[in-house]
């Protein structure tokens, strides 16, 4: 047999899955809770929980279940459905178009930007 036999030549690329790129994920469930509660509960509620004592408890309970709980759920939701990094511009741009997703991601930071120096004050 003087010819090869010509075999299937795959190339390396396709043998294996190509991975989209991904960030690393460094923080953990600990790291988030109290990411939250530092952006939640700052100095400046302080005077206002000590003037008007248990009722604010009741007010946090309240919030918590009308408003913390069902974000979580639907931020939940919304990675499952649409996974990768990006957030808010991402679930925005996959549902509604470029457009939207890079208006609703300008306005998240944007009001960020405005945000963190007033809690600091």
């Amino acid at each position: 047999m003087s010819e090869r036999e010509p075999r299937d030549q795959v190339s390396p690329v396709h043998d294996r899955e190509v991975e989209k790129p991904h960030l690393k994920r460094v923080l953990g469930r600990l790291d988030l809770v109290l990411l939250f509660v530092v952006a939640v509960f700052n100095l400046n509620v302080v005077p206002s929980i000590a003037a008007n004592g248990g009722v604010t408890v009741w007010l946090w309970i309240i919030s918590l279940a009308l408003f913390f709980w069902p974000q979580a759920i639907a931020v939940i939701e919304l990675a499952h459905r649409y996974p990768g990094e990006g957030g808010v511009y991402l679930w925005a741009k996959e549902v509604f178009g470029d457009f939207h997703g890079f208006l609703s991601g300008w306005c998240y930071w944007t009001n960020n930007m405005l945000y963190v120096p007033t809690v600091m004050l």
